[in-house]
């Protein structure tokens, strides 16, 4: 199903907007957190999202400050709404456009100092490798890399700017958290692996 979107930027400049797309089946059926689907880059005022599984969704707008192209509290977003409910039905001919704005004037005049510590993972999801850069890490900061259980899966020691191509080999699919620490740096990101 396809889906068009008009968003309406406020406080700032229109750059960096993406869409999450939440399936709400999991919430319905057992109280458990909507599923990411998927997630698109908002290029223009009027979008249109096309390939959407059909079926009731959650559809989340923010403005992806550090460029990871995942959600991180702190970022400005806001969930579109229609005049029936909070959910969107991605279904043939439902709506015309959906809008919404997004406010991003508390944080439109912040800016990160130059030597802060900045971690990108990408793309998440992924299936065979994820790309982590790194800039300005302070010297013997460690990268790992946890299951959802905790269990480290990847370690290694990392100085200055560094670019790590992460493959992971005999595991199982599901959410792993990339964390950059040391020096003052405490960096955590959610990524997730699709086998």
């Amino acid at each position: 199903m396809d889906v068009t979107i008009g968003v309406n930027v406020v406080g700032g400049s229109f750059e960096n907007i993406m869409a999450n797309i939440y399936d709400a089946i999991p919430y319905f059926f057992s109280g458990a957190e909507p599923t990411l689907e998927m997630t698109v880059p908002i290029n223009d005022t009027i979008e249109t999202i096309t390939d959407i599984p059909a079926g009731p969704k959650y559809i989340q707008i923010f403005q992806d400050i550090d460029e990871s192209g995942i959600w991180e509290e702190g970022e400005p977003n806001i969930y579109i709404e229609t005049p029936e409910s909070n959910l969107v039905f991605a279904v043939g001919g439902f709506y015309d456009t959906l809008r919404t704005t997004l406010d991003i004037s508390a944080i439109a005049n912040k800016s990160l100092p130059k030597n802060a510590t900045i971690m990108k993972a990408f793309p998440s999801p992924f299936n065979s490798a994820v790309r982590i850069d790194i800039r300005n890490a302070g010297s013997g900061d460690v990268l790992d890399i946890c299951d959802i259980s905790g269990k480290t899966v990847y370690y290694n020691t990392i100085s200055g700017n560094e670019s790590v191509l992460w493959k992971p080999e005999n595991l199982s699919g599901g959410i792993y958290f990339v964390r950059l620490s040391g020096d003052g740096a405490d960096i955590v990101k959610r990524i997730v692996y699709i086998p």
